[in-house]
C-alpha cells in the first residue's frame, strides 16, 4: 500500500512523536540505516543526545559512518574501525551478548523431533549469498554473535578463525575449509570427554557477555555524554 520512501516516512514520524511526547535525555538507535540527516539534526538541535549501536561493523562502516557523524556517542559491533569513527566523534567497541535466560544448557532430555546429523547456524540473507564486503575488503576481529550464542549454551563446535575468537575461544577449533570442518566434527563425536571439557570452557570465557552488561556499559558511557 505505501511505497518504500512512504514507510521510511511514516516510521520516522512516529519516532518525532515519542521524542516530544517523552523529551529522552538519550537516543539509542540500532543500526539506524532507514535514518536521515534532517531527522537527525532535528533531534540534536532538541538537545538530545544521539548514540548509534552499529551492527553491520566492519563491512558497512562507511555506509555506518555517514550515520554516525551526526551522533554524540557511537558503538561498534566490531573494533577494526574504531579509529575512523574517533576521528569524528566518540566511539567505542560493544561486543556481541548473549540472554542467559535464553542462552543456556539444555535443561532436561532433547526434544526428539529436533534431531539431526548437522545443524547450520547462521543467516542466509539473499544479498550476503553473492556478498559479504559491500565496500570492505578486510578481515573482521570480532566474534560473531552466534559463536556468542553457542557457547553460552554450553555446545561445542568448530568455528571460523578470527582474532577475537582465538583470543576468547582457543578452547575451540577452527577451520578453513570444509575438509577440515569434517576432520574437527568427526574427532569431536569420537572424543565425548574432550569435547564436553572444551565447551565448558567456552562457555565460562564468555560468561560477562550479556546483554545486561552491555546494557550497564552503555549506561555507564551515556553518563558521561
Amino acid at each position: 500500500m505505501f511505497s518504500e520512501e512512504q514507510v521510511y516516512y511514516a516510521a520516522m514520524e512516529g519516532l518525532s512523536h515519542a521524542l516530544y511526547t517523552f523529551w529522552p535525555d538519550v537516543v539509542l538507535f540500532v543500526s539506524g540505516f532507514f535514518l536521515n540527516a534532517g531527522t537527525m539534526q532535528l533531534i540534536r538541535s532538541r538537545n538530545h543526545k544521539i548514540v548509534m549501536l552499529h551492527t553491520e561493523s566492519p563491512y558497512q562502516d562507511d555506509e555506518q559512518l555517514i550515520r554516525g557523524q551526526l551522533a554524540d556517542l557511537n558503538l561498534l559491533n566490531d573494533p577494526v574501525n574504531l579509529a575512523m569513527f574517533r576521528e569524528h566523534t566518540p566511539a567505542e567497541y560493544m561486543p556481541h551478548a548473549c540472554r542467559p535466560c535464553l542462552h543456556h544448557p539444555l535443561d532436561g532430555p532433547p526434544d526428539p523431533a529436533l534431531r539431526s546429523d548437522l545443524c547450520f547456524i547462521g543467516t542466509a540473507f539473499p544479498r550476503r549469498e553473492t556478498s559479504i564486503t559491500e565496500g570492505w575488503d578486510g578481515e573482521a576481529w570480532s566474534m560473531g554473535p552466534r559463536e556468542v550464542e553457542m557457547a553460552a549454551t554450553g555446545l561445542w563446535f568448530t568455528r571460523d578463525p578470527r582474532p577475537e575468537g582465538d583470543q576468547v575461544l582457543p578452547m575451540l577449533p577452527t577451520f578453513t575449509s570444509p575438509e577440515e570442518a569434517s576432520e574437527q566434527i568427526r574427532w569431536a563425536l569420537r572424543n565425548n570427554t574432550l569435547r564436553q571439557v572444551a565447551a565448558a570452557r567456552a562457555r565460562a570465557a564468555i560468561a560477562d557477555r550479556t546483554f545486561e552488561n552491555n546494557a550497564r556499559r552503555f549506561l555507564a558511557l551515556a553518563e558521561k555524554l
